[in-house]
C-alpha cells in the first residue's frame, strides 16, 4: 500500500497494515499504558481471593500463557521488529514475523480461555 509521508510530499511504502513507522511510535505508548491499567486491575482482582487465586490450576496457566505471551514480544521487538523498515520494500512479509503473530495469538486465545474457566472452578 502506497500513503505519503508525513512530513513530505514524497510517497512512501508503508508496511504493518497500511500504518507507517510513525504512526507506531505513537500508538506503540497507548498499548503499554493499556496493558498497564490491565495488569493493575487484575493484580486489584487477584488480591481479592489471593488463597482460591494461587492454588487455582486454570489461573497459574493464565499467568504462564500471559508470561510466554510477554516473552513472545520481547522476542519480537529485540530481533524481528528492529528491521520493521525495510519489511515496507519486501515482497512477502517476514517469516519469524508471521510465526510471532501466530504465536502470539494462539497465546493470547488461551489466556482468554484459561481467564474464563478461572470463575468456573474456584471452591
Amino acid at each position: 500500500m502506497w500513503s505519503r509521508s508525513r512530513w513530505s510530499s514524497e510517497p512512501s511504502r508503508s508496511s504493518i497494515c497500511g500504518c507507517s513507522a510513525w504512526r507506531r511510535a505513537i500508538v506503540l505508548p497507548y498499548t503499554w499504558a493499556a496493558f498497564g491499567v490491565a495488569a493493575i486491575a487484575g493484580g486489584l482482582m487477584f488480591a481479592s481471593n489471593a488463597t482460591t487465586y494461587a492454588y487455582n490450576f486454570y489461573f497459574q496457566g493464565k499467568l504462564l500463557l500471559m508470561g510466554l505471551a510477554g516473552l513472545n514480544m520481547a522476542i519480537f521487538h529485540l530481533f524481528t521488529g528492529r528491521h520493521v523498515a525495510r519489511w515496507g520494500t519486501a515482497e512477502r512479509t517476514p517469516l519469524g514475523a508471521k510465526a510471532a503473530g501466530a504465536v502470539s495469538l494462539a497465546l493470547w486465545i488461551g489466556v482468554v480461555a484459561f481467564g474464563r474457566t478461572v470463575g468456573f472452578t474456584l471452591h
